[in-house]
């Protein structure tokens, strides 16, 4: 953060970096091989490394999950304010609201305020000059040299739509535009195939939301960076279709695997009412659905939770979800193992070859195919060359 009068500068991703640059040997770790890795704004705030001058060099490897940028919502984690845009919209509220706004030290002023009283959503990424030295993550130019793995939820946006009290959608143009999006036409993002009006809008929501928020601004950033070479040769891009929904959030049931006679614990595969939602990687990812007491649904959320660990763990040794055959085997990881030989390797996204990854279960011959929604974003203005 950095306030008008300059007297506060800095950004607490970059101070970790630092730490960790100078203490990963104590861990038996090597400052050269160091991957970082957030989701949702965490996602945001590893593009915002990217972009910046100050961890330039300090990381080898990288994965944005879900990241956002776009339309409504998402478009302020990827198009960076001024200090005069972020005082109009925040700055000034936090000041006013603790007392702070004619003190001679405003950065002194906040700090004798209790944290808690300062949550205001002041959550905006500022180019200071110093730490963000432009408006958003430049796409041309130099080769970053970070190797990237990233992707998103096939309905990541769901969630960050703003639902009405009454549980009804009677209007989905009026309640889409509400929330700063267009209304779009239905051939390109249908409606669900239901008779219920708020669940069909929802439908319409979902897609809309996701390729605003996340899916054509991501495809965008990769496009690009490779057609330049800032992002190397190749980015390894996937989608989950398949999740399991953190149950504290967002409580949506359209979010979670929907629950049958045959399937007490919701169906995973089914067709109906049954969206992948944003965060509902998390728990496969660290491997956290027995530890959190959850049970498996089917018997593949297991061998699917470990395909996940497997690979995203693989990128973090050697930049490559792709484990190696003897080292799985050495192991004993038969069902990762299994499910390579039977779908084939993960094929990175190249320059005229935006290849992607589907992160789902049971394992099909071929999990590999092309990115995604291309007419929509090109309806939304945001096809793959976006950025060029």
């Amino acid at each position: 953060m950095r306030d008008s009068d300059q007297s506060c500068s800095g950004s607490t991703g970059v101070r970790s970096l630092d730490w960790v640059l100078d203490h990963i040997r104590d861990f038996g770790g090597d400052p050269a091989r160091i991957t970082i890795f957030g989701q949702s704004a965490g996602g945001a705030a590893i593009r915002a490394l990217m972009a910046s001058p100050k961890a330039r060099g300090k990381f080898a490897g990288a994965i944005p999950m879900s990241s956002l940028g776009g339309l409504s919502y998402g478009a302020s984690y990827a198009k960076y304010f001024s200090i005069e845009e972020q005082l109009g919209i925040a700055g000034n509220t936090v000041l006013r609201t603790a007392n702070c706004t004619d003190a001679k030290s405003k950065v002194d002023c906040l700090r004798r305020v209790p944290a808690e009283k300062l949550d205001f959503g002041a959550r905006f990424l500022v180019v200071d000059g110093k730490y963000i030295t432009s408006d958003e993550l430049q796409l041309n130019g130099d080769p970053l040299d970070v190797h990237l793995m990233m992707g998103i939820t096939a309905e990541d946006g769901l969630p960050f739509l703003f639902f009405p009290q009454n549980g009804t959608v009677p209007d989905t143009t009026s309640w889409l535009g509400s929330q700063g999006l267009p209304d779009p036409p239905r051939a390109l993002f249908p409606p669900m195939n239901t008779t219920n009006v708020t669940r069909a809008a929802f439908g319409v929501g979902a897609r809309l939301a996701t390729d605003a928020m996340f899916r054509c601004i991501d495809q965008a950033t990769v496009y690009a960076g490779l057609e330049s070479g800032v992002l190397g040769s190749k980015v390894y891009y996937y989608e989950f279709d398949r999740t399991y929904q953190t149950p504290e959030w967002p409580r949506l049931d359209i979010c979670q695997a929907p629950k049958t006679k045959k399937y007490p614990n919701g169906n995973p595969e089914s067709l109906v009412d049954n969206l992948r939602c944003h965060s509902g990687e998390l728990l496969p990812l660290f491997g956290n659905l027995a530890r959190q007491g959850l049970p498996f649904r089917d018997e593949h959320d297991l061998p699917w939770q470990q395909y996940i660990v497997d690979t995203f763990t693989s990128f973090a040794r050697t930049y490559n979800p792709n484990p190696d055959k003897e080292f799985l085997r050495a192991r004993g990881f038969d069902s990762t193992l299994e499910a390579l030989e039977k779908s084939g390797p993960w094929e990175p996204a190249v320059k005229g070859d935006m290849k992607i990854r589907s992160i789902g279960w049971p394992v099909k011959n071929d999990m590999t195919g092309n990115f995604r929604d291309l007419e929509q974003c090109k309806w939304l203005k945001m096809p793959p060359g976006f950025y060029i």
